[in-house]
């Protein structure tokens, strides 16, 4: 079997039910493997730290990330359409919501390159957008955390060179594809050539590509946010540059596809960055706690994403 059929059947056998059902049962063994590390008793000690004005500061900054998105689409779709900042905001609601109930964030974005299409953008431009609003959302994470981890040595050391290196190769990548005339190779593919000319029309408006970016960074810094308050909240001894530089690699962990909600490969996340390598060493207990409560934050926007999503549905019938 060639590279290339070999390839073929591991996407066609990863996009299968079989595929999805072992991506489910690969996180929930994560899940179990660190489970197995805490004394469950302590983590719901730490969970009953949490008082109600932390409780709300974090609905509200789960909340918030929906607006981020929102401006964030808003501006990469303009030159294409003029969607409404409303109902975008309401389609990622609703996405939110599909994320809890699919494996990993990509079931959510299937959802809403739906309703963005029904919206009136064509098919290739909101598959095109929906990725490369990925990718950004991965370089801007990447980027985070490497110039965070200048100012904690620990994660510096850790990371090493091979971030940078990353972070740099995207950055040079993204230039190339929006600053500068370099042709984009087809290969003589259709799709390639859609491609190619979709590049050409966002190239038109460079500037406003970096404005996505820039609104992915304040995503991320809210995103980041909600961590950084529960971690106060319990009174975990962590510097704030080591929530910048270690739990943006977390939401990295969350994008590889996996359960629904990405349970398990967030768990263990937290607890490898902030336990079991010698960066932090904080308590496990302390770790899965701070990774629970983050899950429940997105739950939370899961639950009003429902709402939303039944408010729509019985608007659209009405």
């Amino acid at each position: 079997m060639s590279n290339r059929s070999l390839v073929t059947s591991l996407k066609k056998f990863w996009r299968s039910p079989w595929g999805r059902t072992s991506q489910t049962i690969l996180s929930l063994a994560v899940l179990f493997f660190f489970a197995r590390m805490v004394d469950w008793s302590a983590v719901w000690s730490d969970v009953q730290l949490l008082t109600w004005p932390w409780v709300c500061l974090i609905g509200a900054l789960a909340l918030l990330r929906n607006l981020w998105l929102g401006l964030r689409f808003q501006l990469l779709v303009s030159p294409f359409a003029r969607l409404p900042l409303g109902q975008l905001v309401e389609q990622y609601f609703i996405a939110g919501m599909f994320n809890m109930l699919l494996p990993s964030a990509f079931g959510g974005e299937g959802v809403r390159g739906v309703l963005v299409a029904r919206a009136g953008v064509p098919a290739s431009e909101t598959v095109f957008l929906i990725l490369l609003e990925r990718l950004l959302g991965l370089a801007s994470l990447l980027c985070l955390s490497a110039v965070s981890a200048l100012w904690f040595p620990p994660a510096a050391q850790w990371l090493g060179w091979w971030l940078w290196a990353v972070v740099v190769a995207g950055v040079v990548g993204l230039w190339g594809v929006f600053f500068t005339r370099i042709p984009v190779p087809t290969f003589g593919f259709q799709i390639l050539q859609r491609v190619t000319d979709i590049i050409t029309q966002l190239r038109a408006h460079r500037w406003q590509m970096l404005g996505v970016f820039g609104l992915s960074l304040v995503l991320q810094i809210n995103s980041v946010s909600i961590s950084i308050i529960i971690g106060t909240a319990l009174g975990l001894p962590v510097p704030l540059a080591a929530y910048f530089a270690l739990v943006p690699l977390v939401w990295v962990a969350m994008m590889v596809p996996g359960a629904p909600g990405g349970v398990g490969l967030r768990e263990g996340a937290f607890t490898l960055l902030f336990t079991t390598l010698p960066l932090l060493a904080i308590p496990a207990e302390s770790s899965m706690a701070l990774s629970l409560l983050t899950y429940a934050s997105l739950l939370f926007n899961a639950l009003v994403g429902g709402a939303v999503f039944l408010w729509a549905a019985n608007r659209k019938h009405s």
